[in-house]
């Protein structure tokens, strides 16, 4: 008897296979793989060498959990995805997988067609320093770049204008600025740059009413969005019984009064600037002059749409771009809005959006038809310098970002030595002390200094020197990396040694006396707190 052949017909898979087509391209799985490559390239040197912070010793093992009552509800939850270890292999390839999403939203939102403005881009945005920050508090890493990438992908939807994905999109920031409040201005700057390109390039026929109802429906949008963020938050303070506390100011941005807030504008203003002038030292000599041929290149690349498009004759319209770019600097340093706390560069990654100009901008010269200027061709080849000079602008930051990242990360492996080599040698002078027990009660009096010389770096997370061996988790360092564990004495023992004649009388460690036993205490005697300050 004939065997009966299977009925034909389209299957699940290859349905979802043609489903998945229609929404990712070839372009897209090209980039999201090659900005996936170059983010494990530049930086390789972290995923692979377990380096340490003050907070990632702490969060060695943690399950996060700190996270709901510092407003960042999802930490705890996608922090899971990596058994909440701080493994630089693990951890850093997730963090990874998500900033190579964040690439490909970012390249889509900008509609980036060329696959050379889109990995000169890719470049810029893996090698940015405040990515190498983020890896240096290994052990939510992955979780921030999963806000990243959500930040950039709400933008995206929102910018699409149709209401089904503008809620998508308000859900997506809400999600990221559940691991992390600080990327709403990420999302916040896309969207508005966007808007801005658009008006721009006449996406809405030179109609100034149909541009102005697009920005209302994104600033709506991203309310809605940080809106969703607070109700989410207060659902699951209430859920766990928690109470929210302030982290870095962002938790209760929320209570500022309107005169607080214009100062707080003001300032965003002029970190803006002062970010490109290179004021904190994050990046190298080269970084200010790149940073203002980005930012002059966006000016030009807008400039250049209001001439060919004639929109000086639009008043209105003009007006729209005019208050876009005029809105730009206060939405790249908006975090500067929700928070008057000092804030450092895990939370500055919307800066980045400035040095993507360039690449925007060779992406979108198109050769002029018909003749040159004294020849055939030679307008054509003009432009053509140009869009390959804006590319090497593009590659300049990316490059700078990339050897300010390793610099970080060579210092910090550096420091790492020291402090173990310091650590390994003290140590064993206090468990050769007489009468040591392993329930010894010990105090450290003082600041931990080396006489190795290690180079500043101007980079937060990049814990090196001196710093590196006072932090405030070092009994967790000492029992993680160094298998040693002690007891600490009472505050009013702790006292009474330091007044005491016998303690005055000790050499500073690592002289001959500097770790002695007072009052069955072994007491090791640092270089004094306000010497180390000086």
């Amino acid at each position: 008897m004939e065997q009966s052949k299977p009925a034909q017909g389209e299957t699940a898979l290859s349905f979802l296979a043609e489903k998945i087509k229609r929404v990712v391209s070839r372009y897209d799985g090209i980039v999201f793989l090659g900005s996936f490559a170059l983010a494990l390239l530049v930086h390789m040197y972290m995923l692979t060498t377990k380096l340490i912070n003050h907070d990632d010793i702490g969060g060695m093992y943690s399950d996060e959990k700190f996270g709901l009552i510092s407003g960042r509800y999802l930490l705890n939850f996608i922090g899971g995805m990596s058994a909440w270890f701080s493994s630089p292999w693990l951890n850093g390839v997730l963090a990874a997988f998500f900033l190579a999403l964040g690439v490909v939203f970012t390249v889509r939102l900008f509609r980036v067609r060329h696959y050379p403005a889109a990995f000169l881009i890719a470049v810029t945005m893996i090698s940015f320093p405040v990515v190498a920050s983020t890896y240096t508090f290994m052990f939510c890493a992955f979780q921030y770049m999963f806000a990243l990438s959500f930040a950039a992908l709400g933008a995206l939807c929102i910018t699409r204008e149709r209401i089904p994905w503008m809620l998508g999109g308000s859900v997506a920031i809400a999600l990221a600025m559940g691991c992390y409040q600080a990327y709403f201005p990420f999302a916040a700057v896309l969207v508005l740059t966007s808007c801005m390109l658009d008006l721009c390039t006449m996406r809405w026929n030179n109609d100034w009413k149909r541009g102005l109802l697009a920005a209302v429906k994104y600033v709506l949008a991203l309310g809605l969005a940080m809106v969703l963020y607070l109700v989410i938050l207060k659902i699951c303070l209430k859920a766990e019984g928690a109470v929210l506390t302030a982290y870095q100011g962002i938790s209760n941005w929320s209570d500022i009064t309107p005169a607080k807030m214009l100062e707080r504008i003001g300032l965003a203003y002029e970190k803006f600037f002062a970010f490109y002038r290179n004021d904190d030292l994050l990046y190298l000599d080269m970084m200010p002059t790149l940073s203002w041929l980005s930012l002059g290149t966006g000016g030009a690349m807008v400039a250049a749409y209001v001439i060919k498009n004639r929109l000086y004759r639009q008043p209105l319209n003009l007006l729209l771009i005019v208050i876009c770019v005029l809105l730009f600097p206060l939405g790249s340093a908006l975090v500067y809005l929700m928070t008057d706390e000092f804030v450092h560069h895990v939370m500055k990654y919307a800066l980045v959006v400035t040095l993507l100009f360039p690449g925007i901008a060779a992406d979108r010269l198109v050769l002029p038809a018909g003749a040159g200027l004294t020849r055939p061709g030679a307008k054509r080849a003009a432009v053509s310098v140009l869009a390959a000079l804006l590319l090497v602008v593009q590659l300049l930051s990316g490059y700078e970002g990339f050897v300010v990242t390793n610099r970080a990360y060579f210092m910090m492996d550096m420091s790492y030595e020291n402090a173990f080599a310091y650590f390994d040698r003290l140590l064993t002078r206090v468990e050769s002390q007489p009468g040591y027990t392993p329930d010894s009660e010990i105090a450290f009096i003082g600041a931990h200094r080396a006489n190795a010389w290690i180079p500043e770096v101007h980079m937060a997370g990049a814990a090196i020197g001196n710093t590196l061996m006072n932090i405030y988790s070092l009994r967790m360092y000492l029992a993680y990396i160094h298998a040693f564990w002690y007891n600490l004495p009472s505050q009013e023992t702790f006292a009474r040694i330091q007044a005491s004649e016998e303690f005055a009388e000790m050499p500073i460690y690592p002289a001959e006396g500097s770790i002695r036993t007072i009052d069955d205490v072994i007491v090791v005697k640092l270089t004094p707190v306000a010497e180390e300050d000086e």
